[in-house]
């Protein structure tokens, strides 16, 4: 079942997209000038022939990853709409700016400028990267850049304990013990700046909390360091936590934004349950392309994807993951969601001493 999620996040987002100005004429024109045409359930090329080679789902990590699944069930939903064939392209860890750097990469690509390449991205995630390394300065790329095709769905994160804490697994009795004991929980967390040690910045800030931070390790050893009693307290992507928490490693203490999880989290509170409603902490996934690619091509993505969204088989495999809530944002949404995470993350990240403008 599809479940909704980051509610009053998704509420304030489409505030900030009533502030936005509407589509220029020539889009308004192209919409108004294409409709979607669907022949024994394959979407139908655009007048000017687009698409008429195949499409390749860009990964920006390796197959196995939370991006890489993704595409792989896109791919599957889209076997039997998509008038062309779809590939998959796993690039793995490549670069200091990944999604940034894939637009670049998509451009130079044969026809890259039409739409073949839809890069798979995540927000909050690569607009942070504009706010703690020097992109613009170094790439010379914008958020204009990122042009959004869409988001389908929105994962939380989940901030995990290790057994046997004080605070066993009360989100509440943890902020307790942590203002009792100001700087003796040690908190161990991924590189400053990335999704996960932002959002959990931006929990403290809320809270009063004073952390023994420790930062270093991937997802999944970050969780085992938990599990084993070397740290206390994490945040992690959901498939992570799932993983430890079965072996029975670790504890579930919250899922961040305004909706609770569904089993076996059902009990977990939100972060909104938490007094925290209204925070873009989680992880907004879709597709992008480069700047250059025709708006009426972007549209003909979005079509596509949607359809892909709405099949029954990729709703099954996306939502087996607790939490995850299969949305349909457009362009427009995406947009004004980036822009209100990067207004909410930036005094965050200044505050931490790590804008890149900070850093010598």
């Amino acid at each position: 079942m599809t479940t909704r999620i980051n509610a009053g996040f998704i509420a304030g987002s489409f505030a900030a997209i009533a502030a936005l100005s509407l589509a220029t004429a020539g889009v308004a024109a192209a919409q108004e000038a294409w409709t979607p045409q669907y022949v024994d359930g394959k979407l139908q090329p655009l007048p000017d022939g687009f698409p008429n080679q195949s499409i390749s789902l860009v990964v920006l990590d390796e197959p196995g990853s939370s991006d890489g699944v993704y595409a792989r069930d896109m791919q599957s939903a889209l076997r039997d709409i998509s008038p062309v064939a779809i590939d998959i392209i796993d690039r793995g860890e490549v670069g200091t700016y990944p999604t940034w750097e894939a637009l670049g990469w998509s451009a130079d690509q044969s026809d890259g400028d039409q739409g073949y390449f839809p890069i798979v991205y995540v927000l909050p995630g690569s607009i942070l990267d504009l706010l703690t390394v020097p992109i613009e300065r170094d790439l010379s790329v914008t958020m204009d850049d990122l042009n959004f095709v869409n988001v389908t769905e929105v994962t939380p994160y989940v901030v995990t304990s290790r057994k046997d804490a004080p605070w066993g697994n009360s989100f509440e009795k943890m902020v307790e013990y942590v203002k009792a004991n100001p700087g003796t929980v040690k908190y161990l967390s991924r590189s400053p700046g990335s999704g996960g040690y932002t959002a959990m910045e931006r929990y403290s800030e809320l809270k009063g909390l004073e952390f023994d931070k420790k930062v270093g390790g991937s997802h999944n050893e970050i969780q085992s360091a938990i599990g084993a009693g070397v740290a206390d307290i994490g945040i992690t992507q959901v498939e992570t936590a799932m993983t430890h928490w079965e072996a029975g490693k670790i504890e579930i203490l919250m899922v961040t934004g305004d909706q609770r999880a569904a089993a076996p989290w059902a009990e977990v509170p939100s972060a909104a349950d938490m007094g925290m409603p209204g925070e873009p902490w989680a992880q907004n996934r879709g597709f992008a392309v480069n700047k250059a690619v025709p708006d009426t091509h972007r549209q003909w993505l979005f079509e596509l994807f949607k359809a892909g969204s709405d099949t029954q088989a990729f709703k099954d495999a996306r939502t087996r993951l607790p939490g995850n809530a299969l949305v349909m944002l457009d362009h427009d949404q995406t947009r004004a969601m980036a822009d209100k995470a990067k207004e909410i993350a930036e005094p965050v990240i200044r505050k931490l001493g790590i804008h890149w403008d900070q850093q010598k």
